[in-house]
């Protein structure tokens, strides 16, 4: 799988998990920490 596709189905999915908001707190925390690095990363492949 290419890393951008991977960027791509990850941030989607934590959008999705982060829309729900049924998580516990700290996942959530996790999550959020991890999409801005991805969203980092796709803005520099831009």
């Amino acid at each position: 799988m290419d890393k951008n596709d991977f960027c791509d189905k990850y941030f989607e999915y934590y959008l999705q998990v982060n829309g729900v908001g049924r998580m516990d707190r700290n996942i959530t925390i996790e999550y959020e920490v991890y999409a801005r690095i991805v969203w980092a990363e796709k803005a520099k492949t831009r």
